[in-house]
């Protein structure tokens, strides 16, 4: 009798909720168990240079961070395409913000096959140590996952072209 072997196939797609326990500072990471289940690589991190260890096989990378940008409303959604739009060398500051772009421009540099990124931010406006996320966060986090979850992962699951961005958080038909 031949032993039959399960091939495993390697990720992709990778989905990466940065964040903290600090208030809406969790959006990343409930933007990730929002979409548990979900066949795609799924990953909660604390530091954007943890994405450099999840990237071998990646082609595309999905980054969910919250920002403390005071001139949005707390829950604005936004989404940039690195590195094609400007707006994304002004996202607002975040935790992790001051190596996102040091990591991304390394990251594209060291793994040649990641050809999308696409960042999901959400505009926070509690940062305490170990408290709830606002109201507004959380529902956008639920907003963003149903996005990602529509947009991204069932086209790339079922091997379809992803759809393509036609200014920030607005898809193409």
């Amino acid at each position: 009798m031949s032993e039959i072997r399960k091939q495993s196939r390697q990720p992709t797609m990778l989905i990466a909720g940065l964040g903290s326990s600090h208030g809406d500072d969790q959006f990343g990471w409930e933007v990730i168990d929002q979409l548990q289940g979900c066949d795609v690589c799924l990953k909660k991190i604390t530091h954007s240079q943890a994405l450099l260890n999840h990237l071998d096989t990646i082609t595309h990378l999905i980054i969910c961070d919250a920002n403390s940008e005071t001139s949005h409303e707390p829950g604005e959604i936004a989404c940039y395409t690195w590195p094609q739009l400007p707006e994304l060398q002004r996202i607002p500051a975040s935790s992790h913000a001051s190596s996102l772009t040091g990591t991304l421009e390394l990251a594209t540099e060291t793994f040649p096959d990641l050809m999308k990124i696409h960042i999901w931010t959400v505009t926070g406006k509690n940062w305490k140590p170990l408290s709830s996320m606002s109201p507004q966060v959380l529902s956008a986090a639920k907003d963003v996952a149903e996005l990602l979850q529509r947009n991204e992962i069932e086209p790339h699951t079922r091997g379809l072209q992803n759809p393509q961005f036609n200014k920030v958080g607005q898809f193409d038909a």
